[in-house]
């Protein structure tokens, strides 16, 4: 059980309350299924996740809510058990809240949130495992490694680490059998990921809030498909990732929330590309994990650190930037840094993709001498 109050009053750092617990089952458990409880108070406009990860970091259940407009008394908050079918001796709990408007009821900009997570464990002889198939791993898993993004047909050049998106038609021909009217934007997701598999595709959905299709290279590409309930998006922007197999996770000690960011200039040839770092806050943390110099604020693992990449995929995701003002702007294969043209003029901004709440801006100048 977790209990969240969260009330915006001290800046943008105080709108996302995040609470993190450890449970160790003393031997290895398995995990028949999981169901969970996300309750607020009436009229509340937030945004809701628990995520419950194994020792080694991957996730066994995820539930994200979006109650954009004001919760009312018709919100169910218990979700249908989902089956988890894992053994694992180590559990990690994250329980995720943030206000993102006015409570419609008392005209605050404040929310209650309300966590329970339910286990049902089945410790008679563990199930065999399934056959051979479609495995995607969970969104949230910290193996998966970023590889391209686009809304359009790559343009490839000799030596471009962009790749072409083979699953293009595959895409195309389940959109074509699938009507999204009617009906929420994850069933959509589910259903298209159900008619690739049934004619021998491997996909996944929702994923996230996406549809992730297995290409024949083995990268994931992954198409926001659904524009809003009953629609889809006219031309989707698509993203590739890579799953390594061979997981670092992110262990103890785990990183606190994030806290804030920074965004530099990292080098102007051939052209200017910015670099965006996350910090949390704690002296204690940044002690334990290699920072002796007393500093308050530190990156979530030092640089060069095997787990640096795990723990940034835990707490950042995907770093998420927008460009502001004239010139061309545009992502590169690391997520964490982002390229402007040398006639760009204007205010680039980076956010972490987890809650989208901490975030730094630099200006951009045509002039760099």
């Amino acid at each position: 059980w977790v209990d969240m109050p969260v009330t915006v009053g001290g800046g943008d750092e105080a709108c996302v309350l995040d609470r993190q617990a450890t449970f160790d089952l003393g031997e290895t458990r398995h995990i028949r299924s999981a169901y969970s409880f996300h309750g607020f108070d009436n009229g509340d406009v937030v945004e809701s996740l628990t995520v419950l990860y194994a020792r080694d970091g991957t996730s066994l259940y995820r539930r994200s809510e979006h109650e954009e407009s004001a919760v009312g008394p018709e919100y169910d908050a218990y979700d249908p058990p989902q089956p988890v079918d894992r053994a694992t001796d180590f559990l990690t709990l994250d329980a995720v809240c943030r206000v993102t408007g006015n409570n419609r009821v008392t005209g605050d900009l404040s929310a209650r949130c309300h966590f329970i997570v339910v286990l049902e464990f089945d410790d008679a002889a563990p199930p065999p495992p399934p056959p051979p198939g479609c495995d995607v791993p969970h969104s949230e898993d910290p193996g998966w490694a970023y590889v391209a993004t686009s809304t359009r047909s790559p343009k490839l050049k000799p030596g471009d680490p962009k790749r072409e998106f083979s699953t293009r038609s595959t895409f195309a021909a389940a959109k074509a059998a699938v009507d999204p009217s009617g009906q929420p934007w994850t069933e959509t997701l589910s259903l298209l990921a159900q008619w690739i598999n049934a004619h021998g595709g491997c996909a996944a959905g929702p994923w996230d809030d996406e549809l992730v299709i297995r290409a024949d290279d083995g990268v994931h590409e992954g198409y926001k498909a659904v524009a809003t309930a009953g629609h889809y998006q006219g031309q989707p922007e698509r993203d590739a990732w890579r799953h390594s197999g061979s997981v670092i996770t992110c262990g103890a000690p785990i990183p606190p929330a994030l806290a804030k960011a920074k965004l530099v200039l990292h080098q102007t040839r051939p052209k200017r590309t910015y670099d965006i770092k996350f910090l949390v806050r704690g002296s204690d943390y940044c002690r334990e994990i290699g920072f002796t110099d007393g500093r308050l604020f530190c990156p979530v693992r030092p640089d060069g650190h095997p787990e640096r990449e795990a723990c940034e995929a835990l707490r950042v995701g995907t770093p998420q930037f927008t460009f502001a003002g004239t010139g061309q702007c545009f992502s590169r294969p690391n997520p964490f840094l982002y390229r402007c043209d040398d006639d760009a003029h204007g205010t680039l901004t980076g956010c972490d993709g987890k809650t989208g709440a901490v975030c730094a801006s630099i200006d951009v100048a045509k002039d760099v001498s």
